[in-house]
């Protein structure tokens, strides 16, 4: 289970490196904030993977989609002309 950590923009400044080393090898985030607002965060690269995947399957709908309509155009196209 990752925790998750907010902080101040001026506490993660100068803590950057601790915040680095305990979100790339433990399971821990940490969000950042400016403020009250929260503006970024500190993850590790396995988790930041881990969403990229997950964007990259969600968007392969909508490729798949888009394929097969411009397929079929093209098909209908091709059988009009013959």
């Amino acid at each position: 289970m990752v925790t998750e950590h907010k902080l101040g923009l001026y506490e993660a400044r100068n803590t950057l490196g601790t915040l680095v080393m305990a979100a790339a090898y433990g399971p821990a985030r940490f969000v950042i904030q400016r403020y009250g607002k929260t503006v970024a965060a500190v993850v590790g690269i396995a988790e930041l993977e881990a969403l990229r995947d997950l964007q990259n399957a969600e968007g392969e709908p909508e490729l798949h989609f888009r394929l097969a309509k411009e397929i079929g155009e093209r098909l209908l196209k091709g059988g009009a002309e013959a």
